[in-house]
């Protein structure tokens, strides 16, 4: 067996030889077959999980394999003799689960051990055990649900089991029951939690010039909700700041919302955008929220280290149709003019967001201003990242007569030239000329765009404040007062709250900022 801990393919051997392993414990907790014992053995890296039990008509034991390559003879040879040397007054056999070549099908014993095959294919093993748990459920007088709920739930069995057999262990059929039972109750299995606060209220109402970039969100959904192989597990979308990397998700979430969340089982956002300044920004209250959400405020309080509880949070996460929207993760990364330009330099969602593109069966949608590096390996496959463009000219002018500008054609479509489609600039260019003047187009000159420092991010934004700046000084008494609470406003990096703000309006003044305040 190969040692395919960092592999994909690692993690899918893992992942059908623990969902076949499922089936077969709730294929044998009732019937004839009903096992007396089960005894879990570790997982011994990505390729092998053993499991043994013994029933009332005698002692018997079976031991399973998986790997991501093809077995070999001598290999099934080797492990059927160590299984019988264990195990020589019991009845056995060794089930294979993997790439089977055709010299390994229909084997005879090895010293009396029974040779069983199984190609692997997740897809089917959880239909199998969803079929049983169905059985199971039944005979617990439980509902048995939808089957794409049943198949969420042996999602998340199989994540339990997984955790759960890190130590050899040793259950009763009542025990392991039991045990089932409290796996199956802590699962929610009516309604889909769902928290978006954090990133709705920047839904706009109208989302201008990002069809395609909607359409790619639907489509990477449509292949979870389907559990396509060749699909996203991570989607990245980079751009600099005010392109709309927060609208476009914001809004598209809203959408799915108001179809009441179609394909999902669980839906979390995030924004490290209103988590305070750049540089105290860590994943530890994310963790905490987000473990607990998920159903572990036990490790969501406990000391464990950032990079353990960004492993648990993406098994927990990974188990079902999951939606996490992490909103604003520059923060966390070195910034591009570092020795490690767009690295996470936060473990915590380092692991995360790793661990999310190796094993996932949600989607993980991101944003950022920065490539994540972290993932550069999985770009090409799993977690892609699609860089956000400018907006085309047409949709720029299309954004300008939404908000009440008007005038002729060219001028539109030069000024969003001017402003090189940049989203947010345009909407506050777009609302000044509305409100300062107008509507009229042909006075947009009145803002000096052309004093923008072009390599500045968000330059001619700045631009387009100052002209606010200058409208309110216009306005007098009332005009100063707006312009000392856009200044004290700007100090914040977050929504601020009233007491906060009711501070600043305290004597005695701030020279230059609050003295029309106080």
């Amino acid at each position: 067996m190969s040692d395919s801990r960092n592999s994909r393919g690692g993690a899918i051997a893992t992942r059908g030889l623990l969902v076949q392993a499922l089936a077969a414990l709730l294929d044998i907790t009732h019937g004839e077959n009903a096992f007396t014992e089960v005894t879990l053995e570790p997982l011994q890296g990505n390729d092998k999980f053993d499991f043994l039990w013994k029933n009332e008509r005698g002692s018997h034991a079976k031991q399973v394999k998986s790997t991501e390559n093809t077995f070999t003879k001598p290999d099934v040879e080797r492990w059927a003799k160590e299984l019988k040397e264990q195990r020589t007054d019991e009845h056995c056999s060794l089930v294979l689960i993997g790439n089977i070549p055709p010299a390994l099908a229909g084997l005879d014993p090895i010293e009396g051990v029974v040779i069983e095959t199984k190609n692997l294919d997740l897809h089917a093993f959880i239909e199998q055990a969803a079929h049983r748990l169905a059985k199971f459920l039944e005979s617990e007088k439980q509902p048995e649900g939808t089957a794409n709920q049943r198949e969420a739930l042996v999602h998340a069995l199989e994540s339990k089991l997984q955790h759960y057999a890190t130590e050899a262990r040793t259950l009763t059929r009542d025990a392991f029951i039991s045990l089932l039972r409290t796996w199956i109750g802590s699962v929610p299995k009516a309604g889909i939690a769902a928290d978006i606060s954090s990133i709705v209220k920047h839904a706009p109402a109208d989302l201008i010039g990002r069809e395609d970039e909607m359409k790619l969100l639907h489509d990477a959904w449509a292949k979870v909700q389907s559990q396509e192989i060749k699909r996203p597990h991570v989607l990245t979308f980079v751009a600099l700041g005010g392109e709309g990397k927060t609208s476009l998700v914001a809004k598209w979430a809203a959408e799915l919302a108001q179809q009441d969340w179609p394909g999902c089982d669980t839906v979390f956002a995030w924004s490290f955008y209103s988590q305070g300044m750049r540089e105290s920004v860590s994943s530890d209250l994310f963790l905490k929220e987000a473990l607990t959400f998920f159903g572990d405020a036990e490790t969501a309080n406990s000391s464990k280290g950032a990079y353990d509880k960004g492993r648990r949070l993406a098994q927990l996460v990974g188990e079902s149709r999951a939606l996490l929207i992490l909103d604003g993760v520059e923060p966390l990364q070195y910034s591009p003019t570092s020795p490690t330009p767009g690295e996470l330099k936060d473990q915590g969602i380092a692991a995360l967001l790793k661990a999310l593109s190796s094993n996932n069966h949600g989607l993980c949608v991101v944003t950022t201003r920065y490539d994540i590096r972290d993932l550069r390996n999985f770009w090409l496959t799993t977690a892609p990242q699609q860089k956000l463009p400018r907006l085309s000219p047409d949709a720029g002018v299309a954004l300008l007569r939404l908000l009440g500008v008007n005038g002729a054609q060219p001028e539109f479509e030069a000024l969003v030239e001017d402003v090189k489609g940049h989203a947010l600039t345009l909407n506050l260019l777009g609302s000044y000329i509305r409100d300062a003047l107008a509507g009229d187009i042909r006075k947009r000159d009145l803002v000096k765009l052309e004093e923008a420092d072009t390599e500045e991010q968000g330059g001619h934004a700045f631009r387009v404040i100052e002209a606010y700046v200058r409208w309110f000084q216009r306005e007098g008494e009332n005009g100063y007062r707006a312009v000392a609470v856009l200044r004290c406003l700007g100090l914040f990096d977050r929504p601020v709250t009233a007491d906060c703000f009711a501070v600043l309006q305290k004597p005695p003044a701030i020279s230059g900022m609050t003295k029309a305040l106080v």
